[in-house]
């Protein structure tokens, strides 16, 4: 593998410590580089990987330790997930293994990226008008598992069933008013929409379910209530 990444100086007051950001960045580059992944792919997560406890038993402070990671890298291109083992202190890639038969959970950056594609989607656009809902920036998408309820010829994607949710105003209560009968269904690696089920329409729930205090009408602060003991306690405490 081509190696342009450079060695990080590895400091660490115990091998147990975890990762140091620059640690993960560093550890996110190599596995980036020296595998020749590009920006479609995602990391699930990235950790240390301990050392042998023999290691950790021997070790003195000021020693120079070993820091290695462990990553768990979707890729999305080819549908696969992988483990890697990266060594800190050369920035070396040591193993980048195909785990098959698995699936990474739904990631951050793909639930943003999947709610702006189901935002331009047509058939979604037209629900929500369906709805009374106008502004698009109002409605919250957010991915849910399909789990063992896909459709049979759809149980091999990556894939997702949105849950939709109105949000009239910043602040709000995001999960109060569900829009009810509108399912997105996105292929998440392939970042499409499959289709836009609408079962019909379901008046939104006119609560907006904001129980912040500057939003209600709260009761009287309650009398001050004073607990003392001005001689002290009546126990002591060894150890």
């Amino acid at each position: 593998m081509s190696q342009t990444c450079q060695p990080i100086r590895v400091h660490s007051p115990h091998p147990l410590d975890p990762l140091s950001s620059e640690e993960l960045t560093h550890a996110v580059e190599i596995i980036r580089e020296q595998a020749q992944l590009d920006s479609r792919a995602l990391f699930e997560q990235v950790r240390l990987r301990e050392p042998e406890k023999s290691l950790v038993h021997k070790f003195v402070d000021g020693n120079n330790i070993e820091r290695e990671a462990f990553a768990v890298i979707l890729d999305r291109n080819a549908d696969k997930v992988y483990e890697a083992v990266v060594r800190l202190n050369d920035a070396t890639l040591q193993s980048y293994t195909w785990v098959p038969g698995v699936r990474v959970c739904t990631l951050a950056e793909e639930n943003a990226e999947m709610q702006e594609v189901v935002r331009q989607h047509p058939d979604f656009i037209a629900g929500l008008k369906r709805r009374g809902i106008e502004n698009i920036q109002q409605v919250l998408v957010e991915a849910f598992a399909v789990a063992n309820l896909a459709e049979p010829d759809e149980k091999n994607l990556r894939h997702t069933r949105a849950h939709c949710f109105y949000v009239e105003n910043p602040g709000d209560n995001t999960y109060a008013r569900p829009v009810e009968g509108l399912v997105p269904v996105v292929d998440l690696n392939a970042m499409t929409v499959l289709r836009v089920e609408d079962t019909g329409v379901v008046p939104l729930p006119p609560d907006p379910g904001d129980y912040r205090a500057d939003r209600l009408e709260v009761r009287p602060a309650l009398a001050a209530l004073n607990i003392v003991q001005p001689d002290g306690p009546d126990f002591k405490v060894d150890g």
